[in-house]
């Protein structure tokens, strides 16, 4: 037994000595100058795949575009500056078709807002002359008001010629276009 004893400390003080020779190996490899260049060879792999990645991605990119605008696809550099200056002077078309179409847009923006004005001050009008008996406009019931206030008459003393004329009944259907017609005198 005692030899057995004897074996198994000499295969374990062999196995500690061949770990310890084995790190210093790895040491010795890992701070070589060939371990070195190694890793920097495999560092600028990695950065020269990055790079060619991106530009596939940039080619991909630029081959959709050359489609969507019908430019002609050739990999010269003559090609590409043509390109290049056909896709300046396409996107100067753009940019310029895009201010027009945004001054179209302000145009009918304010169109719009102009007539949502003037339908609010026509109905308006159109309530005011509902609860009126003429059809007089509410601005020339104001002026002739503040005119018969500054000369201290009553509003009936200062009357329309509209407000003087009396339709047929026959004939009611006209006294719209009547009283339009005299607001004027």
């Amino acid at each position: 037994m005692h030899h057995q004893n004897i074996s198994r400390e000499k295969v374990v003080e062999n196995l500690e000595k061949i770990r310890k020779n084995k790190n210093e190996i790895e040491n010795l490899i890992s701070n070589s100058d060939y371990a070195k260049r190694l890793n920097s060879i495999e560092f600028a792999l990695k950065e020269a795949n990055k790079e060619k990645n991106i530009k596939q991605i940039n080619n991909r990119n630029y081959t959709e575009i050359t489609k969507n605008l019908e430019l002609e696809f050739f990999n010269t550099s003559e090609s590409f500056e043509e390109n290049n200056l056909q896709i300046k002077s396409k996107f100067f078309t753009f940019e310029k078709e895009k201010e027009e179409i945004e001054t179209k847009i302000f145009e009918a923006k304010n169109t719009k807002l102009d007539l949502e004005n003037k339908k609010q001050d026509l109905e308006k009008e159109i309530k005011y002359l509902q609860s009126r008996q003429n059809l007089l406009p509410e601005s020339l019931e104001k002026i002739r008001k503040e005119l018969c206030n500054s000369i201290k008459i009553s509003e009936s003393e200062l009357p329309f010629i509209c407000e003087l004329v009396k339709v047929k009944e026959s004939e009611k259907n006209w006294e719209m276009a009547i009283e339009k017609l005299l607001h004027s005198f």
